[in-house]
C-alpha cells in the first residue's frame, strides 16, 4: 500500500480507520510538494488537524465524520499548506476494506483546484455582467449567424420593436428589415464574411404594431478562435427616428 503511494504522481494520504483520531500513517513525496509538509510533519496527525484552515471548522468537521463511517466521498474544501497559505483542495476520500466490509484505513486524494474555481467564479462574474448590460443597455444587440439567421438578441427587443427575444431568434434578417434596405444590408452582411470587419448601416426595422423603425446598426465580424474564419456578426442597433424625422423637415423646408 505505501508502495502504491510512493509511486503515485497525485498526493496521497493514508490515515489508519481506529481510533478517534484517525492517524496519518503515510503521505507521498507529491502530497509534501502540495502542502509542505514532510512525511514526519504528518505521522500521528489527523488530516483535519494538519490541513483545516482558520475558520475551516465546518468543512472539516464533515472530513472527521465521513471517516468514521464507510463510504467514500468527495468534495472541494478549503485547506492551509504548512506555510499557512489557503487552497482549495478536492479531496478524495476512499476507504480500504477488510474481508468483513469494515474500512481498516482511509486513503486521501489532493488536488489543487485553486485556478479552476477561481476561473469559475471569473467566468460566472463575466456571464453576470454581460446579462447585466443586455438586460439594462438601450440599444439593441444582436448575434446573427453565416445564414443571416438572429441567434440572439438582447432583452431591449421588446422596448425598441415590440418583439421578445425569443420572437427573434431563429428568424431571417429579411424578415425584418424594410424591402427597400435590404440589398444594402444583404451586401454589408455578406461583406463581412469576406474579409470586412466592421460596418455602420442606417435601415429600417420592422415593429411588432407592423410599422417601421428607422435604425443606425454597427456590426463587427466575430472570429472562430480554432480556425480564425468568420462565424457570425455581433451588431448594436440605436432607434434614429427622431434624428432622422428632424432631417426630413430639413430637407423638406
Amino acid at each position: 500500500m505505501s508502495r502504491v503511494a510512493a509511486d503515485s504522481t497525485q498526493a496521497l494520504v493514508i490515515c489508519e480507520a481506529a481510533g478517534a483520531a484517525r492517524p496519518i500513517v503515510h503521505t507521498n513525496a507529491a502530497f509534501t510538494q502540495l502542502t509542505g509538509y514532510a512525511r514526519t510533519d504528518c505521522t500521528g496527525r489527523s488530516l483535519s488537524e494538519l490541513l483545516r484552515p482558520p475558520g475551516g471548522q465546518f468543512e472539516w468537521e464533515r472530513v472527521e465524520a465521513v471517516m468514521r463511517g464507510s463510504h467514500a466521498w468527495r468534495k472541494a474544501l478549503p485547506a492551509s499548506r504548512k506555510d499557512g497559505t489557503a487552497f482549495w483542495a478536492d479531496l478524495h476520500l476512499y476507504p480500504l476494506l477488510n474481508p468483513n466490509r469494515l474500512p481498516t484505513h482511509w486513503v486521501g486524494v489532493l488536488t489543487d483546484v485553486t485556478d479552476h474555481l477561481d476561473l469559475r467564479d471569473a467566468l460566472r462574474q463575466s456571464e453576470a455582467h454581460q446579462r447585466l448590460l443586455s438586460d439594462y443597455i438601450r440599444d439593441l444587440i444582436t448575434i446573427n449567424n453565416a445564414d443571416g439567421i438572429c441567434v440572439y438578441a438582447s432583452n431591449s427587443s421588446h422596448s425598441m420593436l415590440g418583439w421578445e427575444p425569443d420572437e427573434l431568434t431563429g428568424r431571417p434578417l429579411s424578415d425584418l428589415v424594410h424591402a427597400d434596405d435590404f440589398p444594402a444590408l444583404q451586401q454589408t452582411f455578406e461583406d463581412h464574411f469576406t474579409g470586412r470587419t466592421e460596418s455602420v448601416l442606417i435601415h429600417r426595422l420592422l415593429k411588432k404594431d407592423g410599422s417601421y423603425l428607422w435604425t443606425e446598426t454597427t456590426s463587427k465580424t466575430r472570429r472562430d478562435n480554432a480556425t480564425g474564419l468568420p462565424a457570425d456578426i455581433v451588431s448594436t442597433t440605436r432607434d434614429i427616428t427622431r434624428p432622422r424625422m428632424a432631417e426630413d423637415s430639413l430637407k423638406a423646408m
